[in-house]
């Protein structure tokens, strides 16, 4: 059973109207998985904590209980309602739409009405799935980045299996190129994620460094995942792409020390080769992202955006970190390769803003005068031979 397709339950005292709403289900192209009946409030409320719908279709008035106070009794629950009501019955449908009811329709419903709310309930369920799914990634984000800034969710302390898997992209010599392919790539990876085309529980797609990903994969039961068969066909241009197990743990705590272990040896190379590191690992990716850039027009909400955290924490943890804000930071790495390019390069004053990402000449002359206290063109005068 994929995600999306629905689980309804039925409530009527009407066997004929459940049955007819059964019916035209079937002519609404929508993915169902299954379909409950309940035939008053006190059923309706069984079936809902029985088999746990994704929408309910509630006829307002019933015996003993009605849909209305039923569905009060179950508002703290997960699912959508669409109220069936009579002519006569706006007020009751109104008092249901206050309670947070996503549509109601008139007794009996037309396909055409019928179909119009399943489709707006399979939307809104995508839609909560993918903020479901984004949460778990910026609570599993965090853990890397070890910040605060995110509550872990309750699945993270529910029984079942985490399995973690290192997924690289092939390099490109284009830079764009790279970052669009890697786009891409997520993009398509999170919709089947989204999904549960691969049928786990829950799962995330953590950025690591630019071109490798971490996959997290949770499932309550013994799915398995094939990165041959669910990632080698995700590239549309027919690039291949690298997969590498990492960790695997019934224990979520173990398995983020676990996760962090594995990154932390991804990341040793890189942070030799940067004198050892900042001491935070987000500094360090943001750093490597300058210093392959700073040419460009960048500010910090491009870095933080490919590192999906906030502007505002990585501005702080910047901060934190190297002691100067992340914009004078950018500047002064820009002014070092001013420096050099004015010395050695034929370049003029116009020429090398351009290079170094500035929009005017004018405003990088401020910058480099108020700097250096002396004009770039002052500069290439006492410097160039």
């Amino acid at each position: 059973m994929r995600r999306q397709d629905l689980k309804i339950l039925i409530a009527d005292d009407e066997e004929l109207i459940r049955f007819t709403i059964k019916d035209m289900i079937k002519d609404c192209g929508v993915a169902v998985s299954e379909i409950v009946e309940a035939g008053n409030g006190r059923q309706m409320i069984e079936e809902f904590q029985k088999s746990s719908p994704d929408l309910v279709l509630a006829d307002i008035r019933m015996p003993g209980l009605s849909g209305l106070d039923a569905m009060e009794e179950l508002s703290q629950e997960r699912g959508k309602w669409v109220i069936l009501t009579g002519h006569s019955d706006f007020e009751y449908a109104r008092r249901a739409l206050k309670l947070g009811a996503l549509d109601y329709l008139l007794k009996p419903p037309s396909v055409e009405e019928l179909c119009r709310v399943l489709n707006k309930t399979a939307e809104y369920l995508k839609e909560e799935q993918s903020l479901r799914q984004r949460e778990l990634e910026h609570s599993l984000t965090a853990l890397v980045n070890d910040s605060s800034s995110f509550e872990y969710e309750e699945v993270l302390q529910e029984e079942g299996r985490w399995s973690g898997w290192l997924v690289t992209l092939p390099e490109k010599k284009n830079e764009q190129e790279a970052f669009f392919d890697r786009n891409e790539f997520i993009i398509r990876t999170r919709e089947r994620l989204c999904e549960g085309l691969w049928g786990f529980d829950r799962s995330a797609l953590i950025n690591l460094e630019q071109g490798s990903l971490f996959l997290c994969l949770f499932s309550k039961g013994e799915q398995s995942f094939d990165p041959a068969r669910d990632l080698e066909s995700i590239p549309s241009n027919g690039d291949k792409v690298g997969y590498h197990s990492l960790t695997e743990n019934s224990d979520f705590i173990e398995f983020s020390r676990d996760w962090k272990l594995a990154e932390q040896e991804l990341q040793k190379k890189e942070k030799s080769d940067d004198n050892g590191g900042t001491g935070s690992v987000l500094v360090d990716r943001a750093l490597r992202i300058i210093n392959r850039h700073f040419q460009e027009d960048i500010g910090i909400a491009q870095v933080a955006y490919q590192l999906e955290v906030t502007p505002n924490y990585l501005s702080s943890q910047f901060r934190k970190y190297q002691g100067i804000p992340f914009s004078r930071f950018l500047t002064i790495r820009r002014l070092d390769k001013a420096r050099q390019l004015l010395k050695t390069s034929n370049m003029n004053v116009k020429e090398i803003a351009s290079e170094l990402g500035y929009k005017s000449s004018r405003h990088f002359a401020t910058v480099f005068k108020q700097e250096e206290g002396i004009s770039p063109t002052d500069y290439i005068r006492e410097h160039r031979v």
